[in-house]
């Protein structure tokens, strides 16, 4: 009995040496994105002046708004600025796309490379059961039954959600809070 308290014990501190190392692989990992981003996209003058009309463009049409729409005439002039505001997030998306591309690439060979490493390997212990949905994801590559048992990949993706969107909003390469605010300007037209 003595020597299963030792072995879960042991087990217990190479889980939570495996959980940092998946952590310290997606900061990297996301730091790698992101440098790879801003080599790409964020230091280049076409994305920046975009981004600054998106942000000037989104201002004009706050204060208009705040004055309120009394006449048929402020209304059209509102809708042209919705219009130029939607064709300027267009053109910020295809900037935006030609690097997402190389950095989706990176984190497919990346991925492959990792979960290769950590194949069978309990990295976590959750303290929750997953939805069947997720389990999928959080219990792939694992043998056994145990849904509270995490894989490499789940903890992987979600490490590198959190420290991508972390790591744009600290380094300022996210859109301000007004244009967060006007996300539905940002994206693409709804189909009817």
């Amino acid at each position: 009995q003595l020597s299963l308290c030792w072995d879960l014990e042991e087990r217990g501190k190479e889980m939570v040496h495996l959980a940092l190392q998946v952590v310290c692989v997606a900061a990297l990992s996301a730091a790698l994105a992101e440098g790879l981003s801003y080599f790409f996209v964020y230091r280049r003058e076409s994305y920046v002046r975009i981004r600054d009309a998106i942000e000037r463009t989104i201002k004009k049409l706050e204060k208009r708004k705040e004055h309120g729409v009394e006449s048929e005439k402020k209304q059209k002039k509102l809708d042209k600025v919705e219009d130029q505001l939607k064709q300027m997030s267009r053109d910020l998306a295809m900037v935006k796309m030609q690097s997402m591309l190389f950095v989706s690439l990176s984190f497919v060979l990346l991925l492959y490379f990792f979960n290769n490493w950590y194949y069978g390997l309990v990295v976590a212990k959750l303290p929750f059961e997953p939805f069947s949905f997720v389990q999928g994801a959080s219990h792939r590559g694992l043998e056994g039954s145990d849904a509270t048992d995490c894989s490499f990949v789940f903890l992987y993706m979600l490490c590198m959600m959190t420290f991508r969107q972390s790591l744009q909003k600290a380094l300022g390469f996210s859109l301000s809070r007004d244009a967060d605010k006007m996300g539905q300007f940002l994206q693409p037209p709804k189909m009817q």
